[in-house]
Protein backbone atom coordinates (compact mmCIF):
# COMPACT_ATOMS: atom_id res chain seq x y z
CA UNK A 1 0.00 0.00 0.00
CA UNK A 2 1.28 3.47 -0.83
CA UNK A 3 1.24 6.46 1.51
CA UNK A 4 -1.21 8.24 -0.81
CA UNK A 5 -4.17 9.91 0.93
CA UNK A 6 -7.65 8.50 0.37
CA UNK A 7 -10.23 10.43 -1.64
CA UNK A 8 -13.61 11.22 -0.09
CA UNK A 9 -16.21 13.66 -1.45
CA UNK A 10 -18.53 15.60 0.80
CA UNK A 11 -20.93 12.76 1.69
CA UNK A 12 -22.98 11.91 4.75
CA UNK A 13 -24.83 8.94 6.21
CA UNK A 14 -28.46 9.33 7.24
CA UNK A 15 -31.79 7.44 7.29
CA UNK A 16 -32.70 6.14 3.85
CA UNK A 17 -36.28 6.14 2.58
CA UNK A 18 -35.77 2.67 1.09
CA UNK A 19 -33.84 0.78 3.80
CA UNK A 20 -32.01 1.56 7.04
CA UNK A 21 -29.26 4.07 6.41
CA UNK A 22 -27.73 5.24 3.15
CA UNK A 23 -24.98 7.46 1.78
CA UNK A 24 -26.07 10.89 0.51
CA UNK A 25 -24.32 13.63 -1.46
CA UNK A 26 -23.71 16.71 0.69
CA UNK A 27 -22.81 18.66 -2.47
CA UNK A 28 -23.23 18.12 -6.22
CA UNK A 29 -20.87 15.36 -7.42
CA UNK A 30 -19.99 15.52 -11.14
CA UNK A 31 -20.09 12.40 -13.33
CA UNK A 32 -16.78 10.55 -13.22
CA UNK A 33 -15.66 12.01 -9.89
CA UNK A 34 -14.40 9.65 -7.19
CA UNK A 35 -16.94 9.67 -4.37
CA UNK A 36 -14.94 7.65 -1.86
CA UNK A 37 -12.00 5.27 -1.54
CA UNK A 38 -12.49 2.68 1.21
CA UNK A 39 -9.83 0.47 2.78
CA UNK A 40 -10.74 -3.20 2.47
CA UNK A 41 -10.13 -5.57 5.39
CA UNK A 42 -10.12 -9.34 4.65
CA UNK A 43 -12.74 -11.37 6.58
CA UNK A 44 -13.95 -14.96 6.64
CA UNK A 45 -16.90 -16.04 4.50
CA UNK A 46 -18.97 -16.81 7.59
CA UNK A 47 -18.75 -13.28 9.01
CA UNK A 48 -20.72 -10.27 7.83
CA UNK A 49 -21.65 -11.74 4.44
CA UNK A 50 -24.38 -9.15 4.00
CA UNK A 51 -21.84 -6.34 4.32
CA UNK A 52 -18.94 -7.84 2.41
CA UNK A 53 -17.72 -7.33 -1.14
CA UNK A 54 -15.60 -9.80 -3.08
CA UNK A 55 -12.35 -8.58 -4.55
CA UNK A 56 -10.92 -9.97 -7.78
CA UNK A 57 -9.58 -13.07 -5.99
CA UNK A 58 -13.00 -14.05 -4.58
CA UNK A 59 -11.92 -13.14 -1.06
CA UNK A 60 -14.44 -11.39 1.13
CA UNK A 61 -13.45 -7.98 2.41
CA UNK A 62 -15.09 -5.58 4.85
CA UNK A 63 -15.07 -2.01 3.59
CA UNK A 64 -14.25 0.79 5.97
CA UNK A 65 -15.60 4.32 5.60
CA UNK A 66 -19.10 4.35 4.12
CA UNK A 67 -18.35 1.41 1.82
CA UNK A 68 -20.80 -1.03 3.39
CA UNK A 69 -23.63 1.50 3.73
CA UNK A 70 -24.43 2.28 0.06
CA UNK A 71 -27.91 0.99 -0.84
CA UNK A 72 -28.85 -0.87 -4.04
CA UNK A 73 -30.76 0.37 -7.06
CA UNK A 74 -31.29 -1.20 -10.46
CA UNK A 75 -30.51 2.29 -11.81
CA UNK A 76 -27.42 3.19 -9.75
CA UNK A 77 -25.83 6.64 -9.85
CA UNK A 78 -22.43 5.25 -8.83
CA UNK A 79 -20.28 2.21 -9.51
CA UNK A 80 -17.32 0.65 -7.74
CA UNK A 81 -14.08 -1.09 -8.66
CA UNK A 82 -11.51 -2.86 -6.51
CA UNK A 83 -7.93 -1.52 -6.68
CA UNK A 84 -5.80 -4.64 -6.06
CA UNK A 85 -2.56 -2.70 -5.67
CA UNK A 86 -3.84 -0.32 -2.98
CA UNK A 87 -6.42 -2.78 -1.54
CA UNK A 88 -9.17 -0.16 -1.88
CA UNK A 89 -12.74 -0.17 -3.15
CA UNK A 90 -13.25 2.98 -5.23
CA UNK A 91 -16.76 4.41 -5.62
CA UNK A 92 -17.25 6.75 -8.60
CA UNK A 93 -20.25 8.79 -9.83
CA UNK A 94 -21.53 7.51 -13.17
CA UNK A 95 -23.72 10.62 -13.64
CA UNK A 96 -24.21 13.98 -11.93
CA UNK A 97 -25.39 13.33 -8.36
CA UNK A 98 -27.29 16.29 -6.92
CA UNK A 99 -26.84 17.57 -3.37
CA UNK A 100 -29.16 15.69 -0.99
CA UNK A 101 -29.59 12.72 -3.36
CA UNK A 102 -28.97 9.22 -2.05
CA UNK A 103 -26.02 7.53 -3.74
CA UNK A 104 -27.01 4.08 -5.01
CA UNK A 105 -24.84 1.27 -6.37
CA UNK A 106 -25.87 -2.03 -7.95
CA UNK A 107 -25.23 -5.09 -5.79
CA UNK A 108 -25.57 -7.32 -8.85
CA UNK A 109 -28.14 -10.06 -9.49
CA UNK A 110 -26.39 -12.76 -7.45
CA UNK A 111 -26.53 -10.75 -4.21
CA UNK A 112 -30.33 -10.98 -4.07
CA UNK A 113 -30.81 -14.44 -5.59
CA UNK A 114 -28.31 -15.97 -3.13
CA UNK A 115 -30.45 -14.62 -0.28
CA UNK A 116 -33.83 -15.46 -1.86
CA UNK A 117 -34.62 -11.74 -1.62
CA UNK A 118 -35.94 -9.02 -3.89
CA UNK A 119 -34.38 -5.57 -4.21
CA UNK A 120 -36.22 -2.64 -2.66
CA UNK A 121 -36.53 0.23 -5.10
CA UNK A 122 -37.55 3.79 -4.22
CA UNK A 123 -41.35 3.98 -4.31
CA UNK A 124 -43.38 5.99 -6.78
CA UNK A 125 -44.37 8.40 -3.98
CA UNK A 126 -40.75 8.81 -2.89
CA UNK A 127 -39.79 9.73 -6.46
CA UNK A 128 -42.69 12.20 -6.64
CA UNK A 129 -41.74 13.77 -3.30
CA UNK A 130 -38.94 15.76 -4.90
CA UNK A 131 -41.59 17.47 -7.08
CA UNK A 132 -43.81 18.36 -4.10
CA UNK A 133 -42.52 21.97 -3.73
CA UNK A 134 -43.24 22.63 -7.43
CA UNK A 135 -46.71 21.09 -7.09
CA UNK A 136 -47.45 23.28 -4.06
CA UNK A 137 -46.45 26.42 -5.97
CA UNK A 138 -48.59 25.39 -8.95
CA UNK A 139 -51.55 24.66 -6.66
CA UNK A 140 -51.25 28.11 -5.04
CA UNK A 141 -50.99 29.71 -8.47
CA UNK A 142 -54.13 27.86 -9.61
CA UNK A 143 -56.01 29.07 -6.52
CA UNK A 144 -54.97 32.69 -7.18
CA UNK A 145 -55.93 32.44 -10.88
CA UNK A 146 -59.27 30.89 -9.92
CA UNK A 147 -59.95 33.61 -7.35
CA UNK A 148 -59.06 36.35 -9.85
CA UNK A 149 -61.32 34.76 -12.50
CA UNK A 150 -64.17 34.65 -10.01
CA UNK A 151 -63.53 38.28 -9.02
CA UNK A 152 -63.52 39.39 -12.69
CA UNK A 153 -66.78 37.48 -13.32
CA UNK A 154 -68.44 39.08 -10.27
CA UNK A 155 -67.20 42.56 -11.26
CA UNK A 156 -68.56 42.10 -14.81
CA UNK A 157 -71.95 41.06 -13.45
CA UNK A 158 -72.16 44.26 -11.34
CA UNK A 159 -71.31 46.44 -14.33
CA UNK A 160 -73.76 44.70 -16.68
Amino acid sequence: MTGKALVCCDILVKKSPIHGYGVFANQDIPAGEVIEECYALPITEQVLNDYAFQNGHKKNVLLLGCGSIYNHSSTPCANFVFDEERFLMIFRANRLIKQGEEIYISYGPEWFSSRHARPIEPSFWFKLKKWLPVAQILARFAIVVGALSLLVTVMKSFHA
